[in-house]
């Protein structure tokens, strides 16, 4: 079988432009398309510049309106999407956009983003040239390529929650909903990580204590959100008046506390 080979060592190899939700270029299996370091290898509006040899066999790779895997992060209208996951790749990645391609976004905003899986990941180090309109990758590190595009990670907006109150010796169960993964903690930056997801149990509290609440997606809120659990003091102490015996048929014996405290619901409960 014929094998295809590259092996100049600063060139540029191009592929021919194709129409969205189209195949740019294929590698049968048993053939392989392989790529010297420095080598420039740009297909339609993205280039590949491995710093070692990239190896490409028994795949393809597609321009697409939109990604295939699921993901949280807005990208523009542009994604290329290898058929299965290439060996890990060691270079720099350039995406060229144009302005009709940006799905809203802004262009300082723009990083490179690639499917790595489970979850996509957001080359924050990207350069980006909005003259020219193309980001261009940082060196990456041995990534296995499989669906490539442009996102702007758009921090989320603090969470909101409610403070309780509590008796003293009680725990509280706060509740939240945010657009990632929910982060609480013990202070309003830095701090002691707590624990995740929506919903959060103190500890038995005997002060009244502020937790603080992220949001996490591609990047965190800006702010955490403060709430506070309110430990309520206990209730003084008073004697029971009155009570003794009566017939029946009578109207009863009265029965009363020695006082009261303001915001304090009293029972009388009969054993």
């Amino acid at each position: 079988m014929i094998k295809l080979v590259i092996s100049l060592l600063i060139c540029w190899i191009f592929c021919l432009p194709v129409l969205l939700n189209a195949q740019i270029i294929t590698v049968a299996s048993g053939d392989q398309l392989s790529v010297e370091p420095g080598t420039l290898f740009s297909c339609d509006s993205i280039i590949f510049t491995p710093s070692s040899k990239f190896v490409l066999s028994g795949v393809s790779l597609s321009r697409n309106y939109s990604v295939s895997n699921p993901t949280t992060i807005p990208y523009i209208t542009k994604v290329y999407k290898f058929s299965s996951p290439t060996e890990p790749f060691s270079g720099t990645v350039q995406i060229n956009y144009a302005d009709s391609e940006l799905n809203g976004l802004s262009k300082p905003n723009l990083e490179l983003m690639d499917f790595v899986a489970p979850s996509w990941q957001l080359f924050v180090d990207s350069i980006n040239n909005t003259v020219e309109d193309y980001v261009l990758s940082n060196s990456l590190k041995a990534l296995p390529l499989k669906e490539l595009t442009l996102g702007a990670c758009i921090p989320p907006a603090s969470p909101t929650v409610n403070g309780v109150n509590i008796c003293s010796g009680s725990s509280a169960s706060l509740t939240s909903v945010g657009a990632g993964t929910l982060g609480w903690y013990d202070s309003a930056t830095s701090g002691k990580w707590l624990g995740r997801n929506s919903t959060f149990t103190t500890p038995a509290l005997t002060a009244t204590t502020t937790y603080y609440l992220q949001d996490s997606t591609c990047t965190v809120s800006l702010t955490r959100t403060a709430v506070t659990v309110t430990v309520d003091s206990s209730p003084a102490l008073f004697s029971v008046t009155g009570g003794g015996f009566y017939c029946s048929g009578e109207s009863g014996i009265e029965v009363g506390l020695s006082g009261s405290q303001t915001g304090v619901d009293y029972q009388l409960k009969l054993k």
